[in-house]
């Protein structure tokens, strides 16, 4: 309160924040590099601090060169193809000469079918060594352009310095292959391909903190991990004793090492009930020993970890959003400062020229003039300014920029496509139906339900046309003619086609691609990508026949199945299944920072799988007759090439029949520290890895699911407010909320308000305001009668975890779920 409001002075004034605020809010003020010809523009930077503000990061400055704006520009614009690099980064591992035949590329498995690789084409040695070295190339560029944006806030913290080593040593390792093919390791080991899980997760920012969180957390659940493993060495010692000298002992504790095997392989229920079968028969009081072990360890001991992992794991998510919540209004304060006056107020004119940069597509100079987002901008400025004193305070200025920092909201950048704002009847009659829908006197249909119309009826076709496929009431059992042309059921299902093609193109035509992309991002992105490929199908079906084609059968598979997919968009009127699908996206940020960091721990094996066990299963393998893996014919399961061990690494994830791999491996190696890299897998994934997912989402599923109910009935009483269900706190707040969340995202075009033939002149745009104004309330007026209460819509984000992050917590942040936005920290 007035502790930050008398920091916020100082900050103006001497563009420095005072010493006594937090370290976290502290950002050193950069002096404008001498070299540099001008200093950047104040606006510009508080673009910067907005954005940074996003991310919760306070690592930038109140004053720097304009050179070290144009390198920000560029890293951000060059951040797409580092994305691309990492990707093709990661997937050389798929097509390049495995490991171990590096000396003989015919041994490989791509050469040799008794080894039942993927069969994927290898590339040669020098193509990918010379890729892997170009990608390091970029990473290197990245991590330059880094340290010249960030300037003298630029700090080499822990993760900086581990990148930088990773870099050197892949370059070092692919320097020296090109020279001998085994790189600086003596061995067929090549050690750039280990780093390359490293730099990836070194590189991403959101990976990075997930990893920090898993790793700081092991210490402080050790000690039940280390419980665990005594009391599974505890029972091998007992039952060493108790079944001596008889079958089961025999097979199960005839030494220490089988005795942990067994009662090992027991606790991941891979062995049940093999395990105690001979004790059982032989003495059936002998169960309760398995019992006993089997309830203490499985149920208590393993239920107990699980609650340990997650809840240290908790603790340090807490802190993060802590510090999150208190950098995102370190960044949004210092935006203030330097764009306030000398009274600590933001003017209209300095608020427009903050918007028009903000919006602008190249991010360009200061001044650029941008009539639509000039307009945009003063109807913002106009729903801020509550004391109509024609400037904005900081309590003014806070909700527009936590809105533009909302990780969910999306700032529209560009006007409307020009062919949508041509005023002539057609284009309006467009409009009117893609926005408002086919009005018929005081009756409204909208667009959206006529589609999910037509799918009903194009999937009721689709199940008609399956059930003649599978009975063969017309060709014969499974007969894939009646999916092509010579059937009369192609030709309906193609009039469907046609006009979901139409349907998509007229929103792309009237939205643009920007606002259907993001003005319902799940709806509009399914619809995008599986009617433009059905359409593509089944026009290429109308020329050529599957025969003509390469895989013919499997293209009319997934015709068949794209036309099954559409059945999707009907779940939105089944209330639980919609309320269920909300919640599944809402735990995609949950799922997606676990899952990557599952794709590093799965990579970081699956290289290590193919250096130490690749080559060593294959059919004929004599060290592999009579046992179970033979006998059960896995050899597909091996680590002959990185696809191969990744699925390996899949079924010892899933447990089922693991030990049955494991002993294939000890089999062929002949020693038993290969069974170290089966057991730490399991651990990591199995105990630590997915104990972390399945408790967060079993934290935040309930707390979500009420959410999302809550919201779904907003939106289910107006399905044309977009806006509908977000977060609103009074009637006031409610009012201005809405207006800018439509203004932000599109769902109200100011160009439509204003005369489209005049060009958009600032005595136009005042005159049309008070109309621009009235319209963009006029969803929330209509509705509020008919939602009764509802206006004051319930929180779109309340927490999962109880009470607030601290005293420091205050109505401008409020308090948001664990999976929004530490999901995206």
């Amino acid at each position: 309160g007035v502790q930050d409001d008398k920091q916020l002075a100082l900050l103006h004034s001497s563009r420095s924040m005072p010493d006594s605020i937090e370290m976290n809010e502290a950002a050193p003020e950069a002096a404008a590099d001498p070299v540099s010809s001008k200093v950047a523009h104040p606006v510009e930077i508080a673009v910067v601090w907005v954005e940074k503000a996003r991310k919760g990061s306070v690592q930038w400055v109140d004053e720097c060169s304009e050179d070290q704006i144009r390198v920000y520009r560029f890293r951000k614009r060059f951040k797409s193809f580092v994305h691309l690099t990492s990707f093709v980064y990661m997937v050389i591992a798929f097509f390049e000469t495995p490991s171990w035949c590096l000396n003989d590329v015919t041994t490989c498995a791509y050469y040799k079918p008794e080894m039942d690789g993927w069969m994927l084409p290898i590339m040669p040695f020098e193509v990918s060594d010379s890729l892997e070295f170009l990608c390091l190339i970029v990473f290197a560029a990245r991590f330059w352009l880094r340290w010249k944006s960030l300037g003298a806030v630029h700090r080499f913290g822990g993760w900086q310095i581990a990148q930088a080593a990773f870099l050197a040593i892949a370059a070092l390792d692919c320097g020296v292959a090109i020279f001998n093919t085994i790189g600086i390791v003596p061995t067929t080991f090549r050690i750039a391909r280990l780093m390359r899980p490293l730099i990836f997760l070194s590189s991403s920012k959101h990976l990075r903190t997930t990893a920090t969180r898993v790793v700081c957390s092991v210490p402080l659940f050790l000690d039940v991990l280390v419980a665990l493993g005594l009391a599974v060495l505890f029972f091998c010692w007992m039952g060493i004793i108790i079944f001596a000298k008889s079958t089961e002992g025999s097979q199960r504790f005839d030494s220490w090492t089988l005795a942990l095997s067994s009662l090992w392989t027991f606790f991941t229920t891979a062995n049940c009930p093999d395990v105690f079968i001979p004790a059982y028969k032989s003495n059936r009081f002998s169960f309760l020993f398995f019992f006993v072990y089997f309830v203490f360890v499985f149920y208590l001991l393993n239920n107990v970890l699980l609650a340990a992992v997650y809840d240290k794991y908790k603790s340090l998510m807490m802190v993060d959003l802590k510090s999150f919540w208190s950098n995102r209004r370190a960044a949004i304060r210092r935006a203030f400062a330097l764009l306030a006056d000398s009274e600590g107020n933001v003017t209209e004119e300095k608020w427009v020229e903050f918007f028009e940069m903000y919006c602008n597509p190249d991010y360009g100079g200061v001044g650029s003039n941008n009539a639509y987002n000039r307009a945009r901008s003063v109807a913002v400025f106009r729903v801020l300014d509550v004391t109509r004193n024609g400037t904005l305070s900081l309590d003014e200025f806070v909700p527009i920029t936590d809105i533009i920092a909302d990780p969910e909201t999306y700032v529209v950048r560009n006007r409307p496509p020009t062919i949508a704002r041509a005023p002539t009847t057609v284009v309006s009659w467009a409009r009117h139906i893609v926005i408002e829908g086919f009005t018929f006197g005081s009756f409204r249909f909208p667009l959206d339900g006529l589609v999910d119309f037509v799918v009903l009826l194009s999937v009721i076709v689709t199940m008609v046309q399956t059930v003649v496929f599978t009975s063969g009431a017309d060709g014969g059992h499974y007969n894939m003619h009646i999916w092509t042309r010579q059937e009369f059921w192609y030709w309906i299902e193609l009039g469907f086609s046609c006009f979901y093609f139409c349907e998509v193109t007229l929103k792309l035509s009237v939205l643009g691609f920007e606002r259907f992309w993001h003005r319902r991002p799940f709806q509009n992105r399914f619809d995008f990508f599986t009617v433009y490929i059905l359409f593509a199908v089944e026009i290429t079906f109308c020329f050529v026949t599957p025969e003509q084609l390469q895989y013919g059968d499997d293209w009319i598979r997934v015709l068949a199945l794209l036309r099954v997919s559409r059945l999707l968009r009907l779940f939105w009127h089944i209330k639980p299944l919609r309320t269920l699908g909300l919640v599944m996206v809402r735990l995609i940020p949950v799922f997606w920072e676990q899952g990557l960091l599952l794709v590093v721990v799965f990579y970081i094996y699956a290289t290590l799988g193919e250096q130490l066990f690749g080559g060593q299963i294959y059919r004929g393998n004599a060290a592999l007759d009579g046992s179970a893996f033979a006998d059960s014919d896995y050899y597909t399961v091996n680590f002959n090439d990185f696809a191969s061990g990744l699925v390996t690494l899949f079924v010892l994830m899933v447990v089922n029949n693991w030990f049955v791999i494991a002993d294939a491996f000890l089999r062929t190696s002949g020693t038993n520290w290969s069974q170290v890299f089966f057991i730490s897998f399991f651990i990591i994934v199995n105990l630590i890895v997915l104990n972390i997912l399945v408790a967060l989402v079993l934290d935040a599923f309930a707390t979500l699911e009420a959410t999302v109910h809550q919201e779904t009935e907003a939106r289910w009483a107006n399905p044309d407010d977009a806006s509908a269900g977000e977060s609103l706190s009074s009637p006031a707040h409610a009012m201005r909320e809405h207006i800018l969340r439509r203004v932000f995202l599109g769902e109200e075009d100011i160009n439509e308000m204003v005369d489209h033939t005049a060009p958009l002149t600032q005595s136009g745009l005042d005159h049309a305001m008070p109309n621009i104004l009235d319209r963009l309330r006029e969803p929330l007026n209509s509705n509020e009668g008919r939602r009764g209460n509802r206006v004051l819509r319930p929180t779109r984000t309340a927490p999962v975890l109880s009470g607030r992050l601290g005293d420091s917590e205050s109505d401008e942040s409020p308090h948001r779920s664990i999976t929004q936005p530490l999901g995206r920290i």
